[in-house]
């Protein structure tokens, strides 16, 4: 039973490295190129969250493989150029 245990730790000692790495890598891209960043839209925590249909929205604009000038646009507000009214407060 013990050795089963230490596979386990040992499986997952490996898994957090490899997550800690690929994060490590994101953030040194994300720092070199801001430029490509998506911001990700928040609230303050006193205002509530978002409705579920604005997640799938936003997840579907940033993830989808079209290329129209609506999908264009909406990528260009969430790398920075802040000018729908998400950030009309900031």
């Amino acid at each position: 039973m013990r050795i089963k245990t230490l596979a386990k730790r040992t499986d997952w000692e490996k898994y957090r490295q490899e997550m800690l790495a690929e994060t490590a890598r994101f953030i040194e891209w994300g720092l070199a190129h801001p430029e490509d960043v998506i911001e990700i839209p928040v609230k303050p925590a006193s205002e509530g969250g978002f409705p579920a249909k604005v997640g799938e929205w936003f997840w579907s604009v940033v993830l989808t493989d079209r290329k129209d000038s609506t999908i264009l646009r909406w990528l260009n507000v969430f790398r920075g150029h802040r000018t729908h009214s998400l950030w009309r407060n900031r």
